[in-house]
């Protein structure tokens, strides 16, 4: 009993770090930055021009995209933030109390963007991040995003994580 109560304290304290990690680095200077980037162009399309034409080292309208990465970061962090929930490091309830409003509206921005990179790459960039946008929206996964959250749910348990 006293072990397992020791693994449930020990796996809080891990949750509570990896949330607080997270709420540092959504209000880091790095991620505002990229925010009062995004937050200069007036929808998801012109934002969508904007990053595939930086990607191609072109401009948009009369201003040349010089560093498309600083947009880039919020995705990033979005798509991380996937990866934590889908290994553990975070559970879907807390970003569905934390965050969901956010992830939501989002996604809803990024979406025509991610799907012009899959068209650019022929893969998915961010697939954590519609993963997770789905998973806050409660739509059904399919069956290998199921697998996926097993497996990696026993490993880590396997490793004890």
């Amino acid at each position: 009993m006293l072990a397992a109560r020791q693994l449930r304290e020990a796996r809080v304290a891990r949750l509570t770090e990896a949330a607080a990690e997270i709420s540092r680095r959504w209000d880091g200077q790095d991620l505002v930055e990229a925010r009062d980037a995004i937050d200069s162009f007036s929808d998801a399309i012109e934002l969508r021009d904007a990053v595939i034409s930086g990607l191609r080292g072109g401009a948009v309208g009369d201003q040349r995209v010089t560093d498309y990465n600083v947009l880039l970061r919020e995705p990033d962090f979005f798509d991380d933030l996937g990866a934590q929930e889908l290994l553990g490091g975070v559970t879907l309830q807390w970003v569905e109390l934390t965050m969901k409003d956010i992830v939501l509206s989002r996604w809803d921005l990024w979406s025509l963007t991610v799907e012009g990179l899959k068209e650019i790459d022929g893969v998915s960039s961010y697939g954590n991040f519609e993963r997770l946008a789905q998973k806050v929206k409660g739509e059904k996964l399919g069956c290998f995003d199921s697998l996926k959250r097993s497996l990696a749910t026993r490993l880590l348990r396997a490793l004890d994580y």
